[in-house]
């Protein structure tokens, strides 16, 4: 029952939002589509960052807590957004909520990012990595910061 209040109340707070697909990816949340408490904030880069730097994404756990931290980076021509943690680079790939690919967070509610369960099974926090480990996770649009 907990479960379906705090998703009705996400759904009532995120359907109220304005401009879903005006919201830029350094201001959006994203949950884990299995709904296993995993978050993936974006907040706007640090000001003294290079040009590319387009935000900062932590990944975050109800019981395991900040998991990694990562620069965001887009490259411009082709829309490329990586996540980059010190050697470790992430892509992420955009999609509509009828899962067609679109080069850019606008326009689109769904995220999947290559090696990122990957890279928490094998250099995340232990030892409750191995208790909730992330896995390769589609990441649902949750909220758009003001």
């Amino acid at each position: 029952m907990q479960k379906i209040v705090v998703l009705v109340l996400a759904f009532l707070a995120t359907s109220s939002l304005p401009g879903w697909a005006d919201c830029p990816l350094a201001l959006r949340s994203y949950e884990d589509a299995e709904g296993r408490d995993f978050l993936l904030e974006f907040d706007p880069p640090p000001p003294d960052r290079p040009v590319q730097q387009v935000g900062v994404a932590t990944l975050l756990h109800s019981t395991r807590g900040k998991i990694f931290e990562f620069e965001v980076y887009a490259t411009s021509g082709y829309g490329r957004v990586s996540l980059v943690r010190g050697e470790h680079n992430h892509t992420a790939y955009f999609f509509t909520e009828d899962l067609r690919s679109t080069k850019t967070e606008l326009d689109s509610r769904l995220l999947f990012i290559d090696g990122l369960g990957a890279a928490d099974w094998m250099l995340g926090p232990l030892p409750d990595s191995r208790e909730f480990p992330l896995g390769d996770t589609i990441w649902r649009l949750a909220g758009c910061k003001e």
